[in-house]
């Protein structure tokens, strides 16, 4: 069959042709994402939307279906030619996937089955750089426990887990080379919640903002926008950069790290040892630090970081002076970051 002969794109590149197990998975990913981005519909219509054939389609929905993660139902009475077919729908009730996400001020677990519904989600204020680690991969395992006691009861079993963490990771062994916000150096996140998780599935460790510009990419409004620039900005500012639909990670992953441009104040020592980075001036530490004193309580790390917000933007609203100036000064920082050169500068370790 035709699809049998396709090559992979990584495969394309060496001049191999792919092997049929991997045009295999491709195909059944292809019809997935395809139920789930398009909704169900009969075989005939999906080999028509995804260029497949039909005999190929066929097939691949009776691997799905034993696999549950599709179901057929209703009859299509769209008025075509010939017998009737079944409208496929995405089930995916059975399978779900794990994301944590590490930062500063808390650690977050999303819990997701495959049509993207939630099974659990809970976020809790953490000090993380003061507690260090290995009592924070002590929480990221309890909170993956509780997420898995949430989805156990829907016979939901777990495909993946993602770890998000803010700083360079070198995501072949998921390892954490350098975290300055959270001071982290070669901490070898993989291996350390292999050995507090008990979990038959791969685990990958990723920075936050190259998995915020591939979730953009994947499920963003406007999805499969071949290039694309993600912002994220919390006490540290990165990027996350989509090339022709590829990650950019550039020289030693640092293609995203807009926060180290040196747009800020010199006088201003950065997290990565720097003086003068953009992010000392425009994140959130900048933010809090202009908006409050050191003892108010939005500088509690102990504290939810969205209930800390909201009582900035509570005094905003009240009209209080300099909380007001605090937001005037830092989006007069952001300003000139369209027009700055995109060369960054290479965090010190």
């Amino acid at each position: 069959m035709f699809e049998e002969r396709l090559y992979d794109r990584s495969a394309s590149r060496r001049h191999t042709p792919a092997d049929q197990a991997t045009v295999r998975r491709s195909n059944l990913g292809l019809v997935l994402r395809h139920l789930r981005d398009a909704g169900p519909r009969s075989r005939a219509r999906i080999a028509q939307d995804t260029g497949l054939n039909k005999a190929t389609v066929s097939s691949l929905v009776a691997e799905l279906a034993d696999r549950r993660l599709i179901s057929t139902g209703d009859v299509d009475r769209a008025g075509s030619v010939g017998r009737p077919g079944l409208i496929v729908d995405l089930d995916g009730r059975r399978v779900c996937g794990i994301g944590v996400e590490l930062n500063v001020d808390y650690v977050a677990i999303l819990v997701l089955d495959l049509r993207g519904d939630v099974l659990f989600e809970h976020r809790v204020p953490l000090d993380v750089p003061e507690l260090g680690p290995e009592r924070t991969l002590d929480e990221v395992a309890r909170l993956v426990g509780k997420g898995l006691e949430a989805a156990a009861p829907r016979g939901a079993v777990p495909v993946g887990l993602t770890v998000a963490v803010p700083g360079l990771v070198r995501s072949s062994d998921g390892v954490a080379t350098y975290a300055p916000n959270i001071g982290w150096h070669d901490v070898p996140v993989l291996d350390g919640l292999r050995a507090r998780v008990d979990l038959d599935c791969p685990i990958r460790v990723e920075n936050d903002a190259n998995l915020s510009a591939i979730a953009e990419w994947a499920m963003g409004p406007e999805a499969r926008t071949p290039d694309l620039v993600y912002l994220t900005g919390e006490v540290g500012v990165g990027g996350g950069v989509i090339v022709a639909g590829q990650l950019l990670r550039g020289v030693g992953g640092l293609s995203g790290e807009v926060g180290h441009i040196s747009l800020g104040d010199p006088d201003l020592v950065c997290g990565c040892g720097r003086r003068g980075c953009w992010e000392t001036v425009v994140g959130l530490s900048a933010l809090l630090r202009a908006a409050a004193d050191p003892d108010d309580p939005v500088h509690d790390h102990g504290r939810d970081l969205e209930t800390r917000l909201a009582e900035i933007a509570a005094r905003a609203d009240a009209g209080d002076r300099r909380t007001l100036d605090a937001l005037t000064q830092v989006g007069t920082a952001l300003g000139p970051a369209p027009r700055s050169s995109s060369t960054s500068s290479t965090p010190k370790s």
